[in-house]
């Protein structure tokens, strides 16, 4: 549900974003890191960013439980990864 959420924004702001790093040796991938932030329940931001992000609760007048989507997402992103790799 909260990611219908996230494609509905009306203002076509961002309610969040992927980070990566990659560590790079001789050629070589040593690792990568892959941050995943979604804003939820922010309901100010800095006067740089404002004009560009938004967050769940002000687009959509709802307060959201973050335990909830940090396991839904856990949960979703456990058995993507089963599927695509195997156990």
């Amino acid at each position: 549900q909260l990611f219908l959420y996230l494609e509905r924004c009306r203002k076509n702001k961002k309610l969040g974003g992927i980070l990566t790093e990659t560590k790079v040796s001789a050629d070589k991938v040593k690792h990568i890191v892959v941050g995943i932030g979604i804003n939820t329940n922010q309901e100010k931001f800095n006067k740089n960013i404002e004009e560009i992000a938004s967050s769940i609760k002000n687009e959509f007048n709802i307060d959201v439980d973050n335990k909830k989507v940090i396991n839904k997402f856990c949960d979703l992103f456990q058995d993507r990864l089963i599927k695509r790799i195997g156990e």
